[in-house]
């Protein structure tokens, strides 16, 4: 349970059955209460993700040929409004194919190197406190 004015670490990678032939290549990321847009804590690049508030850091890293990417933000007042316990991180990341030699031996020759897009949604369970000093991590998988 993370508190208020905390931080929370979200990983985004590739499904691992899939880390071979596809990488994500662009995101965006938004935290909502029951569907509704409270805070842009990434978005849409020009050809990579860019953090999207001065509260967020959005960083990536290779893990043994998988490129993982982290997103650290603050979790803002708006989110612990009305009572709320839970919010959702939601966004759409944007896959392409690996361009190796052996990986294109199995593509079609149609395919033009996107390998489509993942919507993504995890639910964060949050609790309002006085001195917000809970920490926490959470790693999602596309």
């Amino acid at each position: 349970i993370l508190g208020q004015n905390s931080l929370v670490g979200i990983c985004l990678e590739p499904l691992p059955n899939s880390t071979s032939v596809v990488k994500i290549s662009n995101y965006d990321m938004n935290f909502t209460r029951n569907k509704i847009f409270v805070f842009a804590a990434v978005e849409f690049g020009d050809g990579e993700p860019k953090k999207a508030s001065s509260l967020s850091q959005v960083t990536s890293f290779d893990n043994n040929g998988v490129i993982r990417h982290k997103v650290v933000s603050r979790l803002i007042t708006a989110l612990f409004a009305d009572g709320n316990t839970i919010f959702d991180v939601v966004g759409n990341a944007y896959l392409e194919f690996k361009t190796t030699a052996r990986n294109l031996r199995h593509l079609d020759e149609n395919v033009e190197g996107s390998a489509g897009d993942a919507p993504f949604s995890l639910p964060i369970e949050i609790e309002k406190t006085a001195s917000g000093s809970s920490d926490g991590d959470t790693k999602n998988s596309l």
